[in-house]
């Protein structure tokens, strides 16, 4: 009796804890999307839950494709819009029922198929390389990477391939160029289920629409050019400051690059530059031409520049006035004058001019008006004697002025 007793009880108890885990499973259902757009193919992950440990689970993902997991990763091939749809069948009481989960509408979009074409696809370096974009399904973003360290962003570049590796045939070299087109739409991102979409082209969280296409220029590289010999001349040499010199490439074996530096500081790339010195002094000029990577030899000129021409300020100028004297000779009733002017002007300079002394005697006569008294022959002689007078001091002055000429020719050196 004991015993029936204690088995209705357990029975009793195991039927409420049944009827409370039912209860319980009847209010609580889950359901979950990892995200409602990708490109095809796009991979989704789908959760469908209830508490009751009896349920069973249905998935149809509305592209013809089933499940009976509860989570599933189920992947999209082809783009178009899906719905799909989670039944639950679950026991409350001793009724079976179900429910119905459908997530949000699942988009597939259209991949962007990265491609391009390119013109050329190999030769002779440096080769220009045309790039031209044929993607599909409308990319609006572009990324190109040409392997050498450049890249652009344009639809079509164009991209010149050179040889920095300073290589020569036969040797070759391959450049892996790589697109990346993209639709400008950002998405939310799983990286678990979509990692190249989530790395591609945007912020970190986000995707974008994007197609990848990589392809091979082959660069081949020219024959080893002669190594220049570098030369040049320069005219002048030599020169009083400011100096203008002109350089002349004459290097040998076809350079294509020129190095100068003048020894001042200034340099040039030009083959024939020209080049001002405004300091005296000497300078060292150097010239390396070269051809693609090969240097020629340094070749060394000398340009000497001498101290500035200072222009003469000083002069010395000897000036000897003109001595006149005036005679008048006027009417017997009238009286007779004579003037006599002498100037001397000595200026000291580094050359010589000497202005010769000039004498100049002026005879005036006035007619006398007539008188029974004048004695011509009388004022005539007065006269003579003056003037005779007059010559001898002009004379005198001269041999000053030729003594004071020796002098300043024995101070001064001059000739």
């Amino acid at each position: 009796m004991v015993n029936s007793s204690k088995c209705i009880l357990i029975l009793f108890f195991l039927l409420l804890m049944v009827l409370f885990i039912q209860s319980a499973g009847a209010l609580s259902f889950s359901g979950y999307s990892s995200g409602s757009r990708g490109p095809a193919p796009s991979t989704v992950e789908l959760q469908c839950g209830s508490s009751d440990i009896t349920a069973s689970y249905h998935w149809d993902f509305g592209d013809g494709s089933i499940s009976t997991e509860s989570t599933v990763f189920h992947t999209y091939q082809n783009p178009g819009t899906y719905t799909a749809t989670c039944t639950v069948e679950y026991t409350e009481g001793a009724v079976r029922k179900t429910h119905v989960y459908n997530p949000p509408s699942i988009i597939v979009l259209n991949p962007v198929v990265g491609n391009f074409q390119v013109t050329p696809s190999s030769g002779m370096t440096p080769l220009t390389v045309q790039f031209t974009d044929t993607s599909s399904n409308s990319p609006s973003l572009w990324t190109w990477n040409f392997e050498d360290g450049s890249s652009s962003t344009n639809q079509n570049p164009s991209h010149i391939f050179t040889n920095p590796d300073c290589q020569f045939a036969p040797l070759t070299k391959s450049y892996t160029v790589k697109l990346t087109a993209c639709n400008s739409d950002l998405y939310p991102c799983d990286k678990t289920l979509n990692p190249s979409a989530c790395i591609i082209s945007a912020p970190d969280g986000y995707w974008r629409n994007c197609g990848v296409k990589t392809s091979s220029i082959v660069v081949s590289n020219p024959p080893s050019p002669a190594v220049p010999v570098s030369a040049f001349t320069a005219t002048p040499e030599s020169g009083a400051a400011p100096l203008t010199v002109q350089f002349t490439d004459t290097s040998s074996n076809n350079p294509t690059a020129w190095t100068w530096n003048f020894g001042d500081g200034s340099t040039s790339s030009i083959q024939n530059p020209s080049h001002r010195y405004t300091i005296s002094g000497v300078y060292s000029v150097t010239l390396q031409a070269s051809i693609h990577c090969l240097q020629g030899n340094l070749v060394t000129k000398t340009i000497t520049v001498g101290s500035p021409i200072l222009p003469i300020t000083s002069t010395s100028t000897t000036t000897a006035t003109t001595a006149s004297t005036t005679v008048t000779t006027p009417s017997p009733t009238a009286t007779t004058s004579t003037t006599t002017t002498t100037r001397i002007t000595i200026v000291p300079t580094t050359s010589l001019t000497t202005v010769p002394t000039t004498s100049q005697t002026t005879i005036t006569t006035v007619t006398p008006k007539p008188t029974a008294t004048v004695n011509y022959s009388a004022t005539i002689a007065a006269m003579q004697s003056q003037i005779a007078e007059q010559n001898a001091r002009i004379t005198e002055q001269g041999n000053i002025l030729d003594q004071i000429m020796t002098f300043l020719r024995n101070v001064f050196g001059w000739k």
